[in-house]
Protein backbone atom coordinates (compact mmCIF):
# COMPACT_ATOMS: atom_id res chain seq x y z
CA UNK A 1 0.00 0.00 0.00
CA UNK A 2 1.36 3.71 -0.95
CA UNK A 3 1.22 6.11 1.54
CA UNK A 4 1.30 8.97 -0.56
CA UNK A 5 -2.02 8.56 -2.30
CA UNK A 6 -3.95 9.67 0.40
CA UNK A 7 -2.53 13.15 0.40
CA UNK A 8 -3.48 15.55 -2.56
CA UNK A 9 -0.99 16.64 -5.30
CA UNK A 10 -0.26 20.01 -4.89
CA UNK A 11 0.87 21.30 -8.18
CA UNK A 12 4.39 22.62 -8.28
CA UNK A 13 5.17 26.35 -9.42
CA UNK A 14 5.74 26.39 -13.28
CA UNK A 15 9.79 27.51 -12.54
CA UNK A 16 10.13 24.62 -10.43
CA UNK A 17 9.30 21.75 -12.58
CA UNK A 18 11.75 19.41 -14.40
CA UNK A 19 11.86 19.16 -17.80
CA UNK A 20 13.40 16.36 -18.62
CA UNK A 21 12.70 12.44 -18.24
CA UNK A 22 13.96 9.56 -17.42
CA UNK A 23 14.51 6.76 -20.17
CA UNK A 24 12.19 4.01 -20.34
CA UNK A 25 13.28 0.34 -19.29
CA UNK A 26 11.82 -1.49 -22.25
CA UNK A 27 14.37 -2.77 -24.34
CA UNK A 28 12.41 -1.26 -27.41
CA UNK A 29 11.81 1.89 -26.01
CA UNK A 30 15.30 2.40 -24.71
CA UNK A 31 16.07 1.36 -29.09
CA UNK A 32 13.77 4.16 -30.09
CA UNK A 33 15.23 6.23 -27.47
CA UNK A 34 18.87 5.73 -28.70
CA UNK A 35 17.91 6.06 -32.46
CA UNK A 36 16.13 9.53 -31.48
CA UNK A 37 19.26 10.57 -29.42
CA UNK A 38 21.78 9.92 -32.50
CA UNK A 39 18.91 11.54 -34.79
CA UNK A 40 18.78 14.65 -33.05
CA UNK A 41 22.69 15.04 -32.69
CA UNK A 42 23.15 14.64 -36.19
CA UNK A 43 20.15 17.42 -37.24
CA UNK A 44 19.78 19.36 -34.58
CA UNK A 45 16.31 20.68 -34.64
CA UNK A 46 16.20 21.56 -30.97
CA UNK A 47 18.29 24.41 -29.59
CA UNK A 48 18.77 23.33 -25.99
CA UNK A 49 21.42 21.18 -24.56
CA UNK A 50 21.19 19.31 -20.77
CA UNK A 51 24.52 18.76 -19.56
CA UNK A 52 25.59 15.96 -17.67
CA UNK A 53 28.42 15.82 -15.29
CA UNK A 54 29.65 12.52 -17.00
CA UNK A 55 30.80 14.36 -20.11
CA UNK A 56 33.34 16.61 -20.48
CA UNK A 57 32.96 20.31 -21.42
CA UNK A 58 34.44 19.62 -24.49
CA UNK A 59 32.27 17.06 -25.76
CA UNK A 60 29.49 20.15 -24.66
CA UNK A 61 31.31 22.37 -26.39
CA UNK A 62 31.46 20.35 -29.97
CA UNK A 63 27.90 19.86 -29.43
CA UNK A 64 26.98 23.50 -29.27
CA UNK A 65 29.19 24.46 -32.39
CA UNK A 66 27.11 21.69 -34.41
CA UNK A 67 23.63 23.21 -32.99
CA UNK A 68 24.58 26.50 -33.49
CA UNK A 69 25.75 25.79 -36.73
CA UNK A 70 21.82 26.07 -37.59
CA UNK A 71 20.40 27.80 -34.42
CA UNK A 72 21.45 31.54 -34.11
CA UNK A 73 21.23 30.33 -30.05
CA UNK A 74 21.31 27.68 -27.73
CA UNK A 75 20.59 27.16 -24.31
CA UNK A 76 22.85 24.58 -22.51
CA UNK A 77 21.21 23.58 -19.23
CA UNK A 78 22.64 22.08 -15.93
CA UNK A 79 21.24 21.12 -12.91
CA UNK A 80 23.20 19.94 -9.39
CA UNK A 81 26.62 18.81 -10.22
CA UNK A 82 26.63 19.34 -13.86
CA UNK A 83 26.64 23.29 -13.05
CA UNK A 84 30.27 23.79 -13.27
CA UNK A 85 30.43 21.85 -16.84
CA UNK A 86 27.56 23.69 -18.33
CA UNK A 87 29.56 26.90 -16.90
CA UNK A 88 32.51 25.77 -18.55
CA UNK A 89 31.48 25.01 -21.95
CA UNK A 90 29.44 28.48 -22.44
CA UNK A 91 33.20 29.99 -21.33
CA UNK A 92 35.31 28.05 -23.97
CA UNK A 93 32.87 28.49 -26.58
CA UNK A 94 32.63 32.62 -25.80
CA UNK A 95 36.64 32.16 -25.15
CA UNK A 96 37.01 30.64 -28.52
CA UNK A 97 35.25 33.56 -30.60
CA UNK A 98 31.85 31.29 -31.57
CA UNK A 99 29.30 32.24 -28.88
CA UNK A 100 28.83 35.41 -27.08
CA UNK A 101 26.70 34.34 -23.80
CA UNK A 102 23.32 36.40 -24.13
CA UNK A 103 22.10 35.52 -20.30
CA UNK A 104 22.55 33.34 -17.13
CA UNK A 105 19.48 32.58 -15.17
CA UNK A 106 19.55 30.10 -12.10
CA UNK A 107 16.86 28.85 -10.58
CA UNK A 108 15.96 26.00 -7.29
CA UNK A 109 13.66 23.00 -8.92
CA UNK A 110 12.18 20.26 -6.80
CA UNK A 111 13.21 17.04 -7.51
CA UNK A 112 11.26 14.13 -7.34
CA UNK A 113 10.81 11.40 -4.67
CA UNK A 114 10.66 7.75 -6.28
CA UNK A 115 11.73 4.27 -4.24
CA UNK A 116 14.46 2.68 -4.30
CA UNK A 117 13.78 -0.36 -2.39
CA UNK A 118 12.30 -0.22 0.91
CA UNK A 119 13.44 3.57 1.43
CA UNK A 120 12.63 6.85 -0.77
CA UNK A 121 15.32 8.97 -2.24
CA UNK A 122 15.09 12.69 -3.97
CA UNK A 123 12.72 14.56 -2.71
CA UNK A 124 14.80 17.47 -1.99
CA UNK A 125 15.98 20.67 -4.47
CA UNK A 126 18.54 21.57 -6.90
CA UNK A 127 20.30 24.42 -7.90
CA UNK A 128 19.77 24.78 -11.98
CA UNK A 129 21.57 27.20 -14.52
CA UNK A 130 19.89 28.25 -18.01
CA UNK A 131 23.02 29.62 -20.42
CA UNK A 132 21.61 31.26 -23.75
CA UNK A 133 24.88 31.38 -25.94
CA UNK A 134 24.63 32.98 -29.14
CA UNK A 135 26.40 32.84 -32.55
CA UNK A 136 28.57 35.47 -32.36
CA UNK A 137 29.66 37.58 -36.04
CA UNK A 138 32.54 35.10 -36.61
CA UNK A 139 31.27 32.01 -35.91
CA UNK A 140 30.41 30.97 -39.63
CA UNK A 141 34.21 31.78 -40.54
CA UNK A 142 35.66 29.73 -37.96
CA UNK A 143 33.16 26.90 -37.90
CA UNK A 144 34.27 26.67 -41.96
CA UNK A 145 38.65 26.94 -40.92
CA UNK A 146 37.39 24.35 -38.06
CA UNK A 147 36.04 22.12 -40.32
CA UNK A 148 38.86 22.29 -43.41
CA UNK A 149 41.23 21.98 -40.37
CA UNK A 150 39.61 18.62 -39.62
CA UNK A 151 39.43 17.70 -42.87
CA UNK A 152 42.96 18.06 -43.68
CA UNK A 153 43.92 15.91 -40.66
CA UNK A 154 41.58 13.30 -41.55
CA UNK A 155 42.98 12.71 -45.19
CA UNK A 156 46.79 13.19 -43.64
CA UNK A 157 45.78 10.20 -41.46
CA UNK A 158 44.31 8.56 -44.94
CA UNK A 159 47.54 9.16 -46.62
CA UNK A 160 49.58 7.68 -43.53
CA UNK A 161 47.32 4.67 -43.61
CA UNK A 162 47.97 4.10 -47.11
CA UNK A 163 51.41 4.48 -47.25
CA UNK A 164 52.18 2.11 -44.34
CA UNK A 165 49.98 -0.87 -46.36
Amino acid sequence: SSCSSSQPKIPLPQHQKITHTLPSSSPKKKHNTQHARQKKMSQPDSNRIQVSSQKSPKFYVNLSKRFLSSNQEVEISGLGSAISTAVAAAEILKQQGFATIKSIQTSSVKTPVSQNGDRQVGGGTKAKINIIVERSNQFLALHEKEQKEFEQRKREREAQETSQD
